[in-house]
């Protein structure tokens, strides 16, 4: 697994790491703070382990207190039973997502819903539902930085996630791209692959030019 500083991109991007994974496994965001917030999990496998990388970020165990999950897809939520072994955490997840999540306590089930509001570390995001990839993912867009992360909803460079898959709309997905280019991004942090800093809103629009040729 590879750790980098996102500040290191980008100066407003403070105390927000990416953890990069191998194989089919999503990308991890970790934001410090007083406790720590994870976005995402990765796929649960032993060369994917989480703990481990938060012990090199902070040097110690710190204290997590919840992940929030873009979907429900293996390759986001496998991490969570090594999350959960170690710590008593929330578990936030988009109300249309939480059927899925069969093997986790519901006790530890938080749902959240669109046009709600997130604490992350030292920023707050706006809960934006984006169904189509699955029926309850969500991007997270954060306001002051413009910082959008965008889960398997749409990627750089025009790319946009799977609506293939059991339980995705094409219809629903190229509604969703349609709604992410109505807002002012400039930075987008992906499920998978690297962040993207440049021509972001433009990136986004050629998603959702391609993927409404594509469907």
């Amino acid at each position: 697994m590879t750790i980098i500083t996102l500040e290191s991109y980008h100066t407003t991007l403070k105390g927000i790491y990416l953890v990069t994974g191998q194989g089919v496994t999503s990308n991890v965001y970790v934001f410090s703070g007083e406790t720590i917030t994870i976005v995402d999990s990765g796929n649960g496998a032993v060369e994917n382990r989480i703990i481990p990388q938060l012990k090199e970020i902070f040097s110690k165990i710190p204290n997590v207190s919840k992940t929030i999950l873009t979907h429900f897809h293996f390759d986001h939520i496998g991490g969570l039973a090594e999350l959960m072994e170690s710590y008593v955490l929330d578990i936030l997840i988009q109300r249309e997502e939480v059927p899925f999540l069969r093997d986790i306590n519901p006790m530890r089930i938080k749902e959240i819903n669109a046009g709600g509001k997130i604490v992350v570390g030292e920023y707050l995001f706006d809960i934006i539902h984006t169904p189509g990839h699955s029926p309850g993912s969500v991007c997270l867009y954060e306001k002051n930085t413009k910082c959008l992360i965008s889960g398997d909803t749409v990627f750089p460079n025009g790319s946009f996630g799977r609506s293939d898959f059991p339980f995705g709309n094409h219809e629903d997905l190229l509604q969703s791209l349609k709604r992410l280019t109505e807002i002012d991004v400039k930075m987008m942090l992906p499920g998978h692959g690297l962040p993207t800093f440049s021509a972001v809103n433009q990136q986004i629009k050629l998603s959702f030019m391609t993927a409404k040729s594509y469907f």
